[in-house]
């Protein structure tokens, strides 16, 4: 977080108004505002035209923030994760369901190639779990809320797989039964 005492330092000591500096960044007050309360960071163009602008090196800019920012990516792309494969589950459950209302039999090739596209989604979500070193349920929530992730046992980690396996058997069972009632 010392990006955002950087920022406000640098802005002080130039004597700008968060307008006046959101004017020379070509972007919004409220993007600066957000940018000093570390509730967002600068996208690599911006560093640049803040180091350019306060002639400062990006070093100075984000030095300690850099882990911060893989873990804001990080969890960008679990939660985009997560809602793709809840979604997959979903439309796994739909499909398959509206496909035997419409042929009267299970259509196992297109099936199969959904099964196969969400296995690919769920390989990609645990590979990321892992580079992130994520083993639970807990741990993911922890994760996303900012929190303090606490190690794991075994028992942990298979609570999670039954959770987040019911969790999935759930969703492609609304899939099926919205698709029951849709295509009836």
């Amino acid at each position: 977080m010392e990006l955002q005492k950087r920022l406000v330092s640098l802005r002080n000591q130039s004597q700008l108004s968060q307008e006046a500096l959101a004017e020379k960044l070509y972007v919004s007050r409220q993007t600066i505002s957000n940018w000093e309360r570390g509730k967002t960071y600068p996208d690599i163009n911006s560093l640049l035209l803040i180091a350019a602008y306060f002639d400062v090196s990006l070093d100075y800019l984000i030095k300690g923030d850099i882990d911060m920012m893989r873990k804001q990516v990080d969890k960008k792309r679990i939660v985009q994760m997560l809602l793709l494969l809840a979604l997959s589950s979903f439309l796994l459950g739909l499909i398959g369901n509206a496909l035997q209302q419409f042929t009267g039999r299970n259509e196992r090739l297109l099936g199969s190639l959904f099964l196969i596209v969400y296995l690919a989604l769920l390989f990609l979500f645990l590979k990321l779990l892992k580079k992130s070193q994520l083993k639970t349920y807990r741990g993911i929530l922890a994760f996303l809320q900012d929190k303090k992730v606490k190690q794991s046992n075994f028992g942990d980690e298979s609570v999670s797989l039954a959770i987040f396996t019911l969790v999935t058997w759930l969703l492609m069972f609304l899939g099926g039964a919205m698709g029951s009632f849709l295509f009836w």
